[in-house]
């Protein structure tokens, strides 16, 4: 019993979190399971133990007894990050789907690998300084440009017909500058498992 105990929810049963972390794996491959495994539990459990659970809503927060995933309204979007870096965690925020489109329709042409790792970086390390820090207008900029260099046009056109659900574009990648997998990004964008559109009472903003 301990040593359940020690085990994340995702690791002993079959939850919305683990089908995200799972749909990454299969877009990895075995050969990068061990290099991304701590990003794929760290999807997890963002996705289990912060968007779907009621009692991780930020204290003073708009909804009672609901959560994050239950405020999401049709044209919004999960956006979930998690790093290979062992320690360097994960960040998640829930964006306008026009935003994405907006900015993947603005970037300038060229190589954008180089600036998704810049970008995703920056979003690693204010993980760590601040990991309490309720999510601010900058961090929520910062998932935006990230997911808008990531997702090439196919992926966004299908973002952008995610309608009846709660669109999730989940995304790991090492940030390390050098090693075998460093600078190596992967994503799905896919409906989050579960009934959750618009079901708290106070969801939906002006």
């Amino acid at each position: 019993m301990h040593a359940l105990s020690l085990l994340l929810r995702h690791q002993v049963e079959p939850t919305g979190g683990r089908a995200v972390a799972d749909e990454l794996a299969r877009r990895v491959g075995q050969h990068g399971l061990r290099a991304y495994s701590p990003a794929l539990h760290s999807i997890a459990h963002c996705c289990d133990g912060l968007l779907t659970n009621p009692t991780a809503m930020p204290a003073g927060g708009r909804v009672q007894g609901g959560s994050i995933a239950d405020t999401v309204v049709s044209g919004e979007a999960l956006v979930v990050f998690a790093d290979a870096h062992p320690r360097r965690g994960h960040a998640a925020a829930q964006v306008w789907i026009r935003d994405v489109v907006a900015a993947h329709a603005a970037l300038s042409p060229g190589p954008r690998a180089a600036r998704a790792a810049a970008t995703a970086r920056r979003i690693s390390r204010a993980t760590v300084a601040t990991p309490d820090a309720r999510p601010s207008l900058e961090h929520q900029r910062q998932l935006i440009d990230l997911a808008a260099l990531i997702l090439d046009a196919a992926e966004v056109e299908r973002l952008q017909a995610l309608s009846d659900c709660v669109p999730v574009v989940a995304i790991i990648g090492d940030t390390r500058a050098t090693g075998q997998t460093g600078g190596r990004f992967y994503r799905t964008v896919m409906r989050l498992p579960g009934a959750w559109l618009g079901t708290a009472p106070t969801a939906g903003r002006a």
